[in-house]
């Protein structure tokens, strides 16, 4: 032969007298001909084959922060890629979510539920007392004064807690052994608590016994802190 054949694209050759070329490694390429080396696929891109022409980009879904690489790594669940060739993952906003690795997105969470930190994998139930009428909610709101709700409400109810107070007077005056009975309780959420001062304290007992005479303002509080109003026994 009076003259050497250049080394097609993929190929290069690096030494004098080369009876062949050699084939691009994988992770690495090379678009010319003629040339002593490859290129290493930059971050975002990748080679799986050997003598690549050119490198490929990273499905949405999947990053690749490192050059040279044969493959992309799968977004972790609470971050997420939604375009070709990144070279890193975004974590999921506020209110938002994903508990699957190589997402393209993020979902934002039901209402009644709320995620108030990024990259996150799970949404939370909106505790007792609180509410999200929407969904991307990044915190729940309170029902008030005079409201209730279960967990994971998107709305609050009024509380309407009713009760039935019947008193046994004292035997004779002085003897110290009258007693309030509370039942028929309605309209609220057990475990209820009952009180006889108005408030002041509550017990979980429904019977009040070794009460002298006088007037008692009885209430009853249920689970979720309704407080019905206050009834006179006397």
């Amino acid at each position: 032969q009076t003259s050497c054949a250049a080394c097609p694209p993929g190929k290069y050759s690096n030494v004098e007298g080369s009876a062949a070329c050699l084939n691009c490694a994988a992770g690495s390429y090379q678009n010319l001909s003629g040339q002593t080396s490859c290129t290493a696929c930059p971050p975002g891109k990748y080679s799986d084959v050997t003598g690549a022409t050119e490198c490929q980009n990273c499905a949405a879904g999947s990053y690749q922060d490192q050059s040279g690489q044969t493959s992309c790594t799968a977004c972790a669940a609470g971050y997420f890629s939604n375009t070709t060739g990144a070279i890193s993952c975004t974590a999921c906003a506020a209110g938002t979510y994903n508990n699957t690795t190589g997402s393209t997105t993020c979902q934002s969470c039901a209402a009644g539920y709320f995620s108030n930190t990024t990259a996150s994998t799970s949404c939370t139930a909106c505790a007792a007392n609180t509410y999200n009428p929407g969904t991307g909610a990044s915190e729940c709101q309170s029902c008030g004064s005079g409201f209730y709700s279960p967990p994971a409400s998107i709305a609050c109810s009024v509380c309407n807690v009713t009760f039935t107070a019947t008193p046994t007077p004292e035997s004779c005056a002085g003897a110290m052994n009258g007693a309030i009975a509370i039942t028929n309780v309605t309209g609220g959420m057990a475990p209820f608590q009952y009180s006889i001062n108005n408030g002041v304290n509550y017990s979980g007992t429904a019977t009040f016994s070794g009460l002298a005479a006088g007037m008692y303002n009885v209430r009853v509080k249920d689970d979720y802190n309704c407080e019905s109003a206050a009834t006179m026994v006397t």
